[in-house]
């Protein structure tokens, strides 16, 4: 059996032969804080074997446990030469014994961290100190301890690897352990996505990612105008739900109402207000594009002054090389750039007489307006077929071939699971099959106006710009966006 020798930190130096190089920052300061946590205790000895000075010994398994003691010495906390139990091997097996030390673990189980966590908060421990504790983040505490709200069952099911962490984190939004156990019961073994929990136990709210909830500019926005949220602490990208969808339905409805108004102020024959419109939506209006007009030399010069000025602060925040006040800058610079573009652009007298706009969102949750769209009762026989005498085009609706077919809310996004669990494993079978599917979604997007991927079945978006005339102005701003964002 190896001994236990105590030998001082200050004669401790790392093994050339340890395995393990690198070490995080961040994990030597948790790992030190585990230990401060412990009275600067170490749960496991070091394993060192003597080193080529005299009275010197190399760590060949604990190098993280070293530097985290290395480190409270420099803060002052224990001594430079603290004593620290070791066993001691020989020098022919340090390769393997750190090999050992560093390959064969196995990370706790989330489920047994959870429970834990459980016991030390049972006994009145905060969460940053049970982080301290462990050795961990608070994020992951708290992430650990909302699994409290997971049924017994669930929990169970997870250890049995019935389940995976995603799937089981997705329940932390509701504590109704009923309807949870309903839910995993209920949906197929092929659908029991992570989103698909959620939107079952959320009912009828709305995702944080929602261009609604966006639009309003959050959901802390929506919680302060007095609407009811619940939160998803294991998500850190959606965050939660709006749960009063009536709430936040008004609340959009009452911000589009500002925006509509400015355009109704430019004399249009009718301005609706449409949160969420398709391709079907403008398929029932015929419509007028605007005359292009040029720029004086004066704005020409300002706006190319403006794009070069928006393009070089967009490079500045992409590379975070920006200063506090680049965000509110370019916001300005693109408010003007698209007054500036907007002057190039005007309608005849004869497009407001019989046209109107929809007001809109986009799915980043900006407002999109859409002008010049007329409707079948106030369209002109005699401009059917061709241009009108402004040289504005007219765009007829397509004819009613067949009803539509109506269908639920519930039945579609159902049909739409399963048609999409069936291409999943088709085009994962035949890879020339969806080479094909991608190129031609990708092709419909640029080559269609306001039907991207209405003749495809996958979710493939391709940002470019558009240079149609009646498209312009959108594209632009989300020509923008994408650099910015990119």
């Amino acid at each position: 059996m190896t001994e236990t020798i105590i030998i001082p930190l200050n004669k401790l130096d790392l093994d050339p032969k340890n395995v393990r190089k690198t070490y995080s920052a961040e994990g030597i300061a948790a790992l030190a804080g585990s230990i401060r946590a412990d009275g600067y205790r170490l749960l496991q000895n070091l394993v060192v074997r003597k080193g080529d000075k005299k009275g010197r010994y190399f760590v060949t398994a604990g190098g993280r446990r070293r530097a985290a003691l290395n480190l409270l010495a420099e803060k002052g906390e224990i001594a430079k030469d603290f004593p620290v139990e070791c066993k001691e091997r020989a020098g022919e097996d340090a390769k393997a014994t750190s090999l050992a030390e560093n390959v064969l673990r196995e990370d706790m189980h989330p489920v047994d961290q959870y429970e834990a966590f459980r016991d030390l908060a049972d006994e009145g421990k905060s969460v940053p100190d049970i982080a301290a504790r462990f050795g961990t983040t608070e994020t992951i505490v708290r992430r650990r301890l909302a699994l409290g709200r997971v049924s017994p069952r669930l929990l169970e099911a997870y250890r049995n690897e019935d389940m995976t962490f995603e799937q089981l984190s997705a329940f932390t939004i509701s504590d109704d352990h009923e309807a949870q156990e309903r839910i995993w019961n209920e949906l197929p073994a092929w659908n029991r996505y992570a989103s698909n929990i959620r939107s079952a136990l959320a009912g009828e709210g709305v995702r944080a990612g929602d261009k609604r909830v966006k639009f309003l500019g959050g959901l802390d926005a929506y919680e302060a105008a007095g609407g009811t949220v619940r939160r998803d602490l294991c998500d850190d990208k959606e965050g939660g739900f709006a749960v009063d969808v009536v709430k936040l339905d008004a609340l959009v409805a009452a911000k589009l109402e500002s925006a509509a108004k400015a355009v109704k102020a430019e004399g249009w024959k009718w301005v609706e207000i449409m949160p969420d419109v398709s391709y079907d939506t403008f398929q029932a209006y015929g419509r007028r594009y605007p005359e292009q007009v040029p720029l004086s030399e004066a704005e020409q010069a300002e706006l190319d002054q403006l794009t070069a000025e928006y393009d070089d602060l967009a490079e500045l925040i992409g590379a975070e090389a920006a200063d506090e006040e680049a965000d509110a800058k370019i916001e300005e610079i693109d408010k003007r750039i698209t007054a500036l573009q907007d002057r190039t652009e005007i309608y005849t007298p004869e497009a407001f007489e019989i046209g109107g706009a929809i007001v809109t969102l986009t799915n980043y949750g900006d407002v999109r307006i859409e002008r010049g769209l007329v409707r079948p009762e106030d369209d002109r026989d005699d401009e059917a077929d061709g241009d009108d005498e402004g040289g504005n085009s007219v765009e007829k609706p397509q004819e009613a071939g067949q009803p539509k077919v109506t269908h639920s809310a519930a039945l579609v996004e159902d049909l739409t699971a399963q048609k999409t669990a069936a291409l999943r494993v088709e085009l994962a079978n035949n890879h020339e099959i969806a080479l094909a599917a991608v190129v031609h979604a990708m092709l419909l997007s640029v080559i269609y106006d306001y039907r991207p991927n209405v003749d495809s079945l996958l979710q493939i978006k391709l940002t470019h710009e558009r240079i149609e005339i009646g498209s312009r102005r959108h594209c632009r701003a989300d020509g923008r966006r994408q650099r910015l964002a990119s």
